[in-house]
């Protein structure tokens, strides 16, 4: 049997208003585009995606399957996010994948959940987020359907998952994720395989058990040594090439170079930060790591003492440079402009405290 999620929605000022109805039928064996998302890129939070959007809206589906099959109608295009669920609601960054689908009557499209280290044989449930650039569009999704897994797709799929480019975590973006196969670690799995072969080596070949042993694991070491050294040196190169260019580092982005400047500014005298931003803290820790003891906050009380003004990762922001004026998140301050850093992040000297 295949689970089929009938889902109609529509957007009302920047809100997907959706009824979901489950229902049993046959995999529809109509023509269909084949679309192969792309995980998160290593500097994308999906926070920060998400409110800038006009439109977005969750919700959960559940089956057994390799493709996800989906029909719908669309007045503009859609930027989705798949969240691989676990079984208490969490999950990794590291297997999100996001695809787009094209504005259209009766598209039938098949999306490959295959391209993504998280997926794994079985049923399970996945988390949709729906995002469209304008702010009343009108949407309905007539089915999604899981369609089997093949024994191919057993057998290729742990080589895909193996070759897929490996990212950075944002709470980590200075250690590589790891590798996985059908959810479950390579290191682990591959140490289970050795050990395994190990001890049946040293039954069936007992004079020679201990060397074809040693073999087994140092090749099992060597392969996955090859297999780290490829991705540790692709990011090696990315960031210092990136480093050299732009001085931004990964997630850190502009941090490193803020945080410089911020000092800077504390040998004239004491300097408190105040930070206007969206999504998470994650940057907003780094800076306050970074210029110790400057005092960095985005708590909005902490503006009124504040020497200097952050404008990051801010959905909606403005400066009127003839009156001094800057706007963020509902809120105008009295700030002068300082700087604008490689990664859009905006520094202003604040005299005062809020106006509003």
């Amino acid at each position: 049997m295949i689970y089929t999620d009938v889902m109609v929605f529509r957007l009302r000022i920047g809100l997907f208003l959706f009824a979901v109805t489950i229902a049993t039928t046959a995999i529809a064996q109509s023509p269909a585009s084949f679309v192969v998302p792309h995980r998160i890129e290593q500097s994308a939070q999906v926070d920060a995606i998400t409110s800038r959007s006009e439109s977005n809206s969750s919700t959960v589906i559940e089956g057994d399957g390799q493709i996800l099959a989906i029909n719908y109608s669309s007045d503009s295009d859609l930027q989705i996010f798949l969240f691989y669920l676990h079984s208490d609601n969490s999950y990794d960054p590291a297997d999100t994948v996001i695809f787009s689908l094209p504005a259209g009557d009766n598209v039938q499209t098949n999306v490959d959940l295959t391209h993504s280290s998280g997926w794994h044989p079985g049923k399970r449930s996945y988390k949709m987020t729906l995002m469209s650039d304008k702010t009343d569009p009108i949407v309905s999704f007539a089915s999604t359907e899981f369609v089997p897994t093949t024994i191919g797709t057993l057998v290729t799929t742990p080589v895909k998952q193996l070759s897929l480019v490996e990212i950075f975590t944002p709470s980590s973006y200075h250690a590589l994720h790891g590798y996985t196969i059908f959810g479950q670690s390579f290191a682990t799995l591959l140490g289970i395989l050795a050990l395994f072969l190990t001890i049946m080596a040293c039954v069936i070949w007992r004079k020679r058990g201990l060397i074809i042993a040693l073999s087994l694991l140092i090749g099992s070491q060597l392969i996955y040594g090859l297999r780290f050294s490829i991705d540790e040196l692709r990011f090696t190169a990315e960031h210092v090439k990136s480093w050299y260019s732009n001085y931004t580092y990964d997630e850190a982005q502009s941090t490193y170079e803020l945080a410089s400047l911020l000092k800077q500014e504390s040998i004239h005298g004491i300097v408190n930060v105040f930070v206007c931003r969206n999504g998470t803290d994650f940057r907003e820790k780094l800076l306050r790591y970074f210029s110790y003891p400057i005092s960095v906050s985005s708590v909005e009380t902490s503006a009124k003492a504040a020497t200097h003004i952050v404008v990051m990762d801010a959905a909606q922001w403005s400066y009127d440079a003839a009156s001094h004026t800057l706007s963020c998140n509902e809120k105008t301050y009295d700030a002068t402009h300082v700087q604008t850093l490689k990664d859009g992040t905006q520094l202003f000297s604040s005299p005062s405290s809020p106006r509003s």
